[in-house]
């Protein structure tokens, strides 16, 4: 995994300048700030994608597994 985290200056509402973290979606590639970048590889949009695919797979192992029992 390429490290594609990066900081970028915010001005926030109050008008502190606060430097925070961002990153790069793998799928995608917008950049995103999330609650733990660190730890994150996708945008939440994709994140939610990405989950769904992969709850499908995991059911659909599951009930083939179950099948042949």
């Amino acid at each position: 995994m390429k490290d594609n985290i990066f900081w970028k200056e915010i001005i926030k509402e109050d008008g502190r300048r606060v430097k925070m973290p961002f990153n790069v979606c793998e799928r995608c590639e917008k950049e995103f700030s999330s609650g733990n970048t660190f730890a994150s590889k996708y945008c939440s949009e994709c994140a939610e994608q990405i989950k769904k695919e992969k709850t499908l797979e995991r059911v659909k192992k599951y009930r083939l597994n179950k099948k042949y029992m």
